[in-house]
């Protein structure tokens, strides 16, 4: 049996060790490896491959462009706090939904997430996809139509929770219609028409240009034809979106609350939360810090991150055979992965080295905006659009839509379903509705340590999900608190390790008290 021809970019050592043996993968017996000579702490990971070379000829094959020797000089060097004569090298797998691998060198640990892409030859054995290149690529927006169709189609939980059938929900009061692309406009519902439209949840931004907004000068001829030209990208993005999804109408607040009218936004906010349950589907804007930004920019390409060719393993009689056999070579992307590493990592190394060292925690400018909380818990499905992958998000699980895992440690937690059922009875003190209490405590201190662009909107940004609950918790709704879980609800304290001083503001006929705790960001202290 021989290898593959190695390639000149991977020193003769590393090809004949660690790129035979697939990097360990296919090895399935524990190993403990310590990590350092002086410590008692131990890894407990998967089969591996261990191997041992002089420091010397390491920095050498480096110098000399083998890429597996200049990813550990990369990785490590920086890390290691004394020379030695020798190296030693371990590297092993864990056994998650996702590849794993983690790398010990002379007893220092990193922990990577492996991926590639769907035409790979490495596909059939690396579990993980790596993220596309271009998040407004047509064939992004067809998986995540068919991610929504088939939540739609199969999801029983998403099913019980939605009021009205797809088709037949009330349209709020104004529509952006966006079925000729050249000749948007709004309409009026007058609250009778009913039938399918996509809401927008998004950052407006810090000093962000108002011009495009609805106001009562500019409502009538808003009516007739809206000028493309004056919309900020993130809202033509959201269009382009809505009309590749199959969907005509879009409600974006900006455009379809007048913003200048006290009546008409106190009567639109007063709907909020109808108007996000009943949307087909929220789009999520992450990855824009301000709305002149848009979200379906080109992402950074593949090549510029860190990739390992991958020895395939021969095939016989249609299942894998762990022995490289002149297989085909493939390509395997290395990610700093999610873990008590990636800390360090993020922090001593620029994007550039890590690549998408979140992947399995995607970041995100809405998880840290008040109103965005409750658009988000609301809406029965939002496409989320984050910095490095798109995700469909439903009240039954929450899928990356260009195929990578998804870490449900990390995902927000989902509104009970009693909350959507009100005519579904839960008794007060009952095992239920203690959970559903303790659900809207961890919503408040969640939401405690969001920002508002204007602090007086503290408790309406909540409005929604407070109604929402009401029936559950109330009727005795006190400014974030509820009478009959009053006391417990008093057993707060300030979360001291926020570095973000909050706004101070007084709500007029709210309680002492109360204002204190729309101030501070804060833990609960039982």
């Amino acid at each position: 049996m021989s290898l593959p021809p190695r390639p000149s970019s991977i020193c003769q050592t590393a090809w004949e060790g660690v790129f035979s043996a697939q990097f360990g993968l296919f090895h399935d017996e524990p190993v403990e490896v310590r990590c350092r000579p002086d410590s008692e702490r131990s890894l407990y990971f998967t089969g591996g491959y261990d191997y041992t070379l002089s420091w010397n000829v390491w920095l050498e094959c480096a110098s000399s462009g083998c890429h597996w020797c200049q990813f550990l000089e990369r990785i490590f060097l920086k890390k290691l706090t004394q020379r030695t004569d020798e190296i030693n090298v371990r590297v092993g797998w864990w056994r998650t939904w996702v590849q794993i691998v983690s790398v010990v060198l002379n007893g220092v640990d990193v922990r990577f997430r492996l991926h590639t892409t769907e035409d790979d030859p490495a596909a059939p054995w690396i579990k993980d996809r790596s993220r596309m290149p271009h998040a407004e690529a047509p064939h992004v927006l067809t998986m995540a139509r068919a991610h929504i169709e088939e939540c739609i189609r199969s999801h029983d939980k998403c099913h019980a929770i939605t009021q009205y059938p797809i088709g037949s929900a009330p349209l709020p009061t104004r529509l952006i219609d966006c079925s000729d692309p050249d000749s948007l406009r709004l309409i009026e519902t007058d609250g009778n028409m009913r039938g399918s439209y996509i809401a927008l949840s998004y950052v407006w931004g810090p000093n962000s240009d108002q011009t495009h907004c609805t106001t009562e000068a500019n409502l009538p001829s808003r009516m007739k034809r809206i000028d493309g030209a004056i919309l900020p990208q993130t809202i033509l993005d959201a269009i382009r979106v809505t009309r590749e999804l199959g969907i005509y109408y879009l409600w974006v607040d900006s455009l379809c609350i007048t913003q200048d009218s006290t009546r008409d936004m106190n009567h639109e906010l007063a709907r909020m939360q109808d108007v996000y349950r009943h949307a087909y589907l929220t789009i999520d804007v992450g990855s824009a810090a301000s709305v002149t930004e848009g979200f379906l920019h080109d992402r950074r390409p593949l090549d510029t991150y860190n990739w390992l060719p991958f020895i395939c393993p021969r095939r016989h009689d249609g299942c894998s055979v762990h022995e490289p056999m002149q297989a085909p070579i493939g390509r395997v992307y290395w990610d700093a992965a999610v873990g008590d590493r990636a800390a360090w990592w993020r922090a001593e190394h620029t994007v550039s080295d890590t690549g998408s060292f979140l992947y399995l925690q995607p970041t995100s400018h809405t998880v840290a905006r008040g109103w965005c909380l409750q658009e988000r818990l609301l809406s029965t499905r939002s496409l989320i659009f984050t910095f490095e992958i798109v995700q469909l998000r439903c009240h039954t699980l929450t899928q990356n839509v260009e195929g990578a895992p998804h870490d449900d440690r990390y995902d927000l937690p989902r509104l009970p379903e009693a909350t959507f059922r009100p005519d579904r009875e839960v008794v007060r003190g009952s095992d239920e509705w203690k959970r559903i209490s303790q659900v809207w405590r961890d919503i408040v201190c969640d939401y405690s340590r969001r920002s508002l662009s204007n602090p007086s909107d503290k408790l309406i940004a909540l409005s929604g999900l407070a109604g929402m609950l009401a029936p559950v918790l109330g009727p005795d709704y006190l400014a974030g608190l509820w009478r009959d879980s009053l006391l417990m609800d008093l057993l707060w304290e300030s979360d001291m390790g926020s570095s973000a001083p909050p706004h101070r503001f007084v709500v007029v006929g709210v309680s002492r008290w109360s204002n204190q705790l729309l101030h501070e960001q804060y833990n609960l202290a039982y």
